[in-house]
């Protein structure tokens, strides 16, 4: 039997930050993504679907994205799909459990069993507190337990000690929490964090997926979803202006591709007085989902020339220890428009 496991979808997020069009877009990105996972499960006879925890963003998500998820269960009614809550969504709507299909299991604090077929047990709870040594495992069965947690040195809410299972015959440890994939040794078998199948921010960055687990074989695969990413790329400049050929060249070597999200922090020394994100933005954001430009450049010391009020000036402000590396350079831009007799509003 083969097993498919998910978590942290996080549908309905409110993507705080983007530009509306670009958190609606992500809204919708974030439904079909759920549907192409139970897609890939339909298509490879998978019909036992694990989502540990944190389906949606929030427990009061809207009617449209209850009802979208809603209708993937119900396409995919050959599936049995079996839910926890997380810490995001941790008190679903009555009216949305009230209209769960037949196909879907939500468990609740306590653990639950269900026999899965072909001597496979799932153990869940979206309590995981719960102490191992309260679990009754059958060593002549595979045991599988979901919680919604992360890997950490005790037990406490989103965090699991896997060493607790040492001895159990537990074959595998379907968890979620954290965004990223990993997997360790746990019980007779391991422990899996799948990650979230589709980033959310420029915080959520690297290769996203699933994960399916051979019950017979008892070993799991990753399988990336291969939807849009989030770079978070920094660019140093050796005292020049800004070129943008040059910046369009460094995002085609970078790997980022059409319809990723793409931060670009500038960094290094520059002879421009004030760097134009906001230009350098759509110059550069053709074809990507979204791409923001941050300014963490100085400006080049030649700029100051060679009059001792410039370098007093410089010397003042980079000596001062309460100062962070960006107020400098934000302070020495100012000094330098004002030494030069330059507008300092405009900047």
């Amino acid at each position: 039997m083969k097993i498919l496991h998910t978590a942290d979808l996080h549908i309905g997020g409110a993507f705080a930050g983007f530009p509306p069009k670009v958190a609606a877009e992500m809204r919708r990105k974030g439904v079909l993504v759920f549907g192409k996972i139970a897609d890939y499960a339909k298509e490879n006879g998978i019909t036992k679907f694990l989502i540990a925890g944190d389906l949606f963003d929030t427990s009061m998500p809207s009617a449209d994205m209850r009802d979208a998820v809603l209708s993937v269960f119900r396409q995919h009614s050959g599936i049995s799909f079996y839910l926890i809550n997380g810490n995001h969504d941790s008190d679903l709507p009555l009216e949305f459990r009230m209209r769960l299909p037949e196909n879907v299991f939500l468990f609740g604090k306590g653990i639950s069993e269900y026999d899965l077929g072909e001597s496979v047990s799932l153990f869940a709870s979206d309590d995981e507190t719960i102490d191992a040594k309260d679990l009754s495992l059958n060593p002549e069965r595979t045991n599988i337990l979901m919680f919604h947690a992360a890997v950490g040195a005790k037990i406490d809410r989103c965090l699991i000690n896997p060493d607790c299972f040492e001895g159990k015959p537990l074959d595998y440890l379907a968890l979620g929490h954290y965004h990223s994939y990993s997997s360790g040794k746990c019980g007779r078998g391991e422990y899996v964090i799948p990650g979230t199948p589709a980033a959310r921010g420029f915080d959520d960055t690297g290769e996203k997926g699933f994960v399916v687990f051979d019950t017979e074989k008892r070993t799991h695969e990753f399988v990336p979803t291969n939807e849009s990413e989030f770079f978070v790329l920094t660019y140093e400049l050796k005292g020049e202006e800004v070129d943008i050929s040059a910046l369009s060249d460094f995002l085609l070597k970078s790997g980022a591709e059409k319809g990723d999200y793409v931060k670009l922090i500038l960094t290094g020394k520059t002879s421009t007085l004030r760097v134009d994100c906001e230009y350098i933005g759509k110059r550069l954001g053709s074809g990507f989902g979204d791409i923001r430009v941050e300014d963490k450049t100085a400006i080049a010391d030649e700029e100051f020339g060679s009059s001792a009020l410039y370098e007093e000036f410089r010397n003042i402000v980079l000596a001062d220890k309460e100062l962070t590396t960006d107020d400098k350079n934000e302070i020495l831009r100012y000094g330098y428009a004002a030494l030069k007799g330059e507008n300092v509003d405009s900047l």
